[in-house]
């Protein structure tokens, strides 16, 4: 449990038995959810952009359930430590419901503020730089942290209750593996410098946030952070207790910073799905040792005919793998997904479904489009004379002729093709794929 005053405690809970109260069967039954259609939503998105598609929705409508305490909850103090920075969130990568190594990581995301913490000397950033992302992610070696609260209050009787630094027990980054400042915004070409400029009127204190982490299991232990100037890193664990980027694309920058953040491993990949304030969602592949980095994935929410143009705010987020039943009533079967979890304002949440490998048509039209194939495919088609004998025997290829004669450019035909959304150029699309198919 992190607090504002930077008091950091660790509990364990003695599991405790319940019992449903004096309620009926038929009140302690879930109701049964109404399957729904949703109206179709459309979104006019950029071709890098992946659109998410609300089609279902389950409407819950769960009686309360009174649920009453047999025994009283037994808590136990395992140790106090103390930072001297709000505490903003905590992740515990591979502790695996115990504490039995000698290294047990605890990752500690702080709010650093400029000459805000007069125990912390780091000095003034550059005239154009924020503070660095790496000051407010701490790794604290749980294990000796509470091996060193036990040995000081033992020693000063029961009615000691000292309070461990947590400096004491930080566990830094391996030699070359440290977070990097790599970013300065573009307001450094800029004379004057509005950014410094706003800062020095207003009196603002630069800061930095570690605001969101999360962390993967075994295997192989890793956690990801992000910070509040958009820095998302993934460091990995060793068994050693040593942590850090082991690969520099683990570490990206994002235009905002990140809202939420979700583990997902789908197979032998794992994911991070970091999700910015405006329902953009973009999945980071983690990159093991010195593989090459997969394309970072881009997810884009619909937006509601009803919002009436208005600007919606993501409230939070949360993503990983869901086990999803199959809707046809005499199937069973059950498969699983990788889900995003959208909390809107209002109390709505929204579920959807991220496909972590890029649509093999969408892979198809890019390549045709980088070698020129398609390009060449529709200057092909424009210069078709209306009496050509393919455009009388396939209506197809009618309705190809048809689009490609109303498009100005050959280049915006080719955007146009690339992007899934656009339906302009739908004739044109599906025949250049019925195309490569047969051969």
């Amino acid at each position: 449990v992190g607090s504002e005053s930077g008091l950091l405690t660790e509990f364990q809970l003695h599991s405790t038995s319940y019992h449903q109260s004096g309620t009926s069967s038929a009140e302690r039954l879930p109701a049964e959810l109404a399957r729904q259609c949703s109206p179709e939503i459309k979104s006019s998105t950029r071709p890098d952009m992946n659109p998410l598609q609300r089609q279902l929705y389950e409407p819950a409508s769960v009686p309360s359930k009174t649920r009453q305490l047999s025994d009283t909850i037994k808590v136990t103090l395992c140790w106090k430590g103390s930072s001297d920075a709000p505490i903003r969130s905590l992740s515990c990568p591979g502790w695996d419901g115990t504490k039995a190594e000698a290294h047990s990581l605890l990752v500690v995301g702080t709010e650093q503020r400029q000459y805000a913490n007069a125990t912390r000397d780091y000095g003034a950033p550059l005239t154009h730089q924020d503070l660095s992302p790496a000051i407010s992610l701490d790794v604290i070696n749980a294990s000796l942290l509470e091996s060193i609260w036990r040995k000081s209050n033992d020693k000063g009787g029961p009615s000691s209750n000292k309070v461990v630094p947590l400096s004491d027990c930080s566990v830094w980054p391996a030699a070359g593996m440290e977070l990097r400042d790599g970013w300065l915004r573009s307001t450094t070409n800029m004379k004057p410098d509005i950014k410094h400029h706003l800062f020095n009127s207003a009196d603002l204190q630069r800061a930095s946030t570690t605001s969101k982490l999360c962390c993967f299991e075994e295997p192989q232990q890793c956690f990801a952070s992000t910070a509040s100037d958009g820095t998302v890193a993934i460091s990995h664990c060793s068994e050693g207790g040593a942590w850090g980027i082991n690969n520099e694309n683990n570490q990206i920058m994002l235009f905002q910073k990140c809202v939420g953040l979700g583990t997902i491993k789908n197979g032998n990949k794992r994911y991070v799905a970091c999700c910015l304030r405006g329902g953009t969602i973009y999945l980071v592949p983690v990159v093991e040792g010195t593989n090459p980095r997969k394309d970072i994935l881009m997810y884009a929410t619909p937006v509601d005919l009803a919002d009436c143009g208005a600007v919606r705010y993501v409230q939070n987020f949360a993503a990983g793998m869901a086990q999803v039943t199959s809707w046809q009533d005499d199937d069973n079967s059950s498969s699983m997904k990788c889900a995003a979890l959208i909390g809107w304002s209002g109390g709505k949440v929204d579920v959807y479904e991220m496909r972590t490998e890029e649509p093999e048509d969408n892979m198809l039209l890019n390549k045709l489009a980088e070698r020129g194939a398609m390009s060449k495919f529709v200057e092909m088609i424009m210069n078709m004379d209306e009496n050509h004998s393919q455009l009388k025997s396939s209506t197809l290829w009618k309705q190809a002729w048809d689009e490609c004669s109303k498009a100005n450019e050959v280049d915006s035909a080719v955007d146009r093709i690339r992007n899934l959304n656009d339906h302009t150029l739908e004739g044109t699309r599906l025949l250049l794929l019925s195309l490569m198919n047969d051969t």
